[in-house]
């Protein structure tokens, strides 16, 4: 359950990202089908977020979040507890608006 919840929530702060619409109809009938707003077939069709930028499905940012790294490092020849340093991978500007929208999560 926790899986699908935390599912949900991302789903709806990555709107923006994805292939999903950002402004679905609030007040629909919930028996008949839904209808995608031109701005949600507009982004269908180009591809891309209406600041130009590409879409993705929930996998994609999902695994490009995966491969940001924090390193424990030593100077070579030290011994010293001193001598050791983090460093952490630079995020691409996809990880970093996708963290970003993970941040507005609990605002919601």
């Amino acid at each position: 359950m926790l899986a699908y919840y935390l599912e949900r929530h991302m789903k709806q702060a990555w709107r923006q990202l994805l292939f999903s619409d950002e402004s679905p109809e609030q007040d629909r009938d919930p028996v008949a089908p839904a209808r995608r707003s031109e701005q949600a077939i507009e982004k269908a069709r180009t591809k891309r977020t209406q600041d130009g930028r590409p879409v993705h499905s929930l996998a994609t940012p999902l695994a490009n979040l995966a491969t940001i790294t924090k390193s424990t490092c030593r100077r070579y020849g030290a011994v010293a507890q001193e001598a050791l340093f983090i460093l952490f991978t630079k995020p691409s500007p996809l990880q970093e608006r996708a963290l970003e929208l993970i941040g507005t999560i609990d605002k919601m």
